[in-house]
């Protein structure tokens, strides 16, 4: 896959883009790149990936066979970011709005979330979101 298209929309080739964040090879230096990592991990089954990049306080709450069973039963189609607010390298909070495609039981769909993210010892995190599926 390192020489397709990341998924995550950037029309970036994935070993360019997201594969050196869920790799482990870097960290995700903006909120906007974990939130395409992530949305990446999740068309992959990535769910180390997912888990380890969640606010640890967050992460205690999340029952992985709960995304492990999303990642397969759900064709993810693109991600579309609408909107950031912070989440720069100076920042240490962001949000980012974000639509994604997919299709769920032969049914499309689109998650819409608008994502809150927190900056801790120089790494990214995702902590919680404001979620509406259409």
């Amino acid at each position: 896959m390192t020489d397709d298209q990341c998924p995550c929309g950037s029309n970036r080739k994935f070993a360019q883009c997201c594969n050196r964040y869920i790799s482990g090879d870097k960290p995700a230096p903006i909120a906007e790149a974990l939130m395409r990592s992530r949305y990446t991990a999740y068309t992959l089954g990535n769910v180390d990936y997912i888990l380890a990049t969640w606010a640890e306080e967050a992460r205690k709450a999340i029952n992985p066979a709960d995304i492990i069973k999303r990642s397969k039963e759900n064709e993810y189609i693109n991600l579309k970011i609408i909107s950031k607010i912070g989440g720069t390298r100076k920042h240490t909070q962001g949000q980012v709005e974000f639509a994604a495609s997919f299709k769920s039981l032969g049914k499309h769909q689109t998650h819409h979330e608008i994502s809150n993210f927190i900056k801790q010892d120089e790494k990214w995190y995702y902590v919680d979101g404001e979620v509406n599926i259409i």
